[in-house]
């Protein structure tokens, strides 16, 4: 359903994306409260370049059309959906505490949840159906997602 790599990730960014958490006046995920930062097309943030170029080197021929991160905090999960109309979706986790759910993935009938960690790079068809799972921590699960087209 989804191949995974792993990418070093910088420090200090976590804290950085809990800053735009409190700070922004960005979207949340309707009900089920999961923070994301409006989508953004190129990369604003310097402290965030050198992990961003690692992503943008390690997907081959696909390109970073749209991208944005994300901040569940204790308690929050985030609905059902998919990236249609992009071919590829992918995501990054940047911070990963101990019971901080899983991404569910579900096509045709089966389900399979994948644990994160941090450095945890997935790519996968943006058709398919994902959810993530409630976190029962007592920090931020805090990732980056991506829509991905062709060159």
């Amino acid at each position: 359903m989804f191949t995974q790599s792993k990418i070093s990730v910088d420090d200090n960014i976590a804290e950085k994306v809990v800053k735009l958490y409190r700070d922004l006046d960005n979207a949340r995920g309707g009900a089920y409260g999961t923070w994301h930062s409006r989508r953004i097309r190129t990369n604003p943030y310097a402290w965030f370049d050198n992990t961003f170029n690692r992503v943008a080197e390690s997907i081959g021929d696909l390109v970073i059309d749209e991208w944005w991160f994300n901040c569940g905090a204790p308690d929050d999960e985030y609905r059902w959906h998919s990236h249609n109309p992009y071919p590829w979706a992918a995501v990054l986790y940047i911070q990963t505490p101990e019971n901080c759910g899983g991404l569910e993935f579900k096509r045709h009938g089966e389900f399979q949840v994948f644990q994160p960690a941090v450095g945890d790079f997935l790519i996968f068809p943006g058709n398919l159906a994902h959810r993530v799972l409630k976190n029962h921590s007592t920090d931020f699960r805090i990732s980056v997602a991506f829509n991905l087209k062709s060159r």
